[in-house]
């Protein structure tokens, strides 16, 4: 009794199934089963979600059914196949919407952004530093809406939600504002988040953003008076322009009454305001006017009064 050795084309060998690392062949002699690795298995082309796949003993065909991390799974007639992405020398190509395009030695791979594990790991300004499961990217912040960040990356368009990050909204000095994250601190325009001005107190300004609202000194938003008719003043800040009466002067300190709340700004500011190119003949007709009507007023008591006495 000896031992015969020949090829598995002789005996008409066929993969019948793969069950995690050991394949099933069926020849004309029974039924062999062996771990994968004796068959040689490689992945040798991929032509969008279509797959083939060389063996020892036949090419098979696929398709690629999901990715997740790093790991690519095939659907085949003999059952499924998983590929690491790595081991294909995958880059980031493209992305496109939600589909990103991924280069490997065989050919092109499309999957869903959330396959590649993208995640923001540093912010600083306006710059940001990501990472996939397939190498790093950075990029800049265009926008926030509706708690979904926007950044321009070397391979496209990005889009992640800003729950994650823990975002708070601290500071805004003109039209920048500081936002606090849980990876660094994020200094983006103020246009940027969709920001509106809602409450004016006195010299606090409240403001409604699309990740949070935030109160601020008037002095933050660049409030300052631009023209005044009448009793109507135009009020400019870096949020845009706003109008309101002139309600009283108390001492240096003139209250204009706006749609969204009161103001106060000192005779000082108004009188820098003329110098920038206010007309200073309507702003003395105002301060002449509640002048003259404080002095009538006075007047009219003291008549009284000498009435009164006499």
């Amino acid at each position: 009794m000896g031992t015969i050795q020949t090829s598995l084309e002789n005996i008409n060998a066929t993969i019948v199934s793969i069950e995690e690392n050991t394949v099933t062949i069926e020849t004309d002699i029974g039924i062999i089963k062996t771990d994968i690795d004796t068959i040689e298995l490689t992945l040798t082309k991929i032509e969008g979600n279509v797959t083939t796949i060389n063996t020892s003993i036949e090419l098979i065909q696929g398709n690629i059914t999901s990715i997740q991390g790093d790991i690519v799974t095939i659907e085949t007639k003999i059952g499924q196949i998983q590929v690491n992405l790595t081991q294909l020398n995958s880059v980031l190509v493209n992305l496109n919407g939600t589909v990103v395009n991924i280069q490997t030695d065989i050919g092109i791979v499309k999957t869903n952004v959330n396959n590649i594990m993208l995640n923001i790991t540093n912010i600083q300004g306006n710059n940001t530093e990501l990472t996939t499961i397939l190498g790093n990217l950075t990029g800049s912040i265009l926008t926030i809406k509706e708690g979904i960040l926007t950044i321009s990356t070397e391979i496209g368009i990005v889009q992640t939600s800003i729950t994650s990050l823990n975002a708070t909204l601290t500071e805004i000095q003109g039209s920048i504002v500081t936002i606090e994250t849980n990876v660094g601190q994020m200094q983006i325009s103020l246009d940027q988040i969709n920001a509106q001005l809602i409450t004016l107190d006195g010299d606090v300004a409240i403001i409604k953003t699309n990740i949070g609202t935030i109160k601020t000194s008037i002095d933050n938003i660049q409030a300052k008076v631009t023209a005044i008719e009448g009793d109507t003043a135009t009020i400019s800040t870096t949020l845009g322009d706003l109008t309101g009466t002139i309600t009283s002067i108390q001492g240096d300190i003139a209250t204009i009454k706006t749609d969204i709340g009161e103001i106060k700004v000192t005779l000082d500011d108004m009188n820098t305001s003329i110098e920038a190119g206010v007309d200073p003949t309507s702003v003395g007709i105002v301060l002449t006017v509640i002048v003259a009507i404080a002095t009538v007023t006075v007047g009219a008591l003291v008549l009284r009064k000498r009435k009164n006495g006499a």
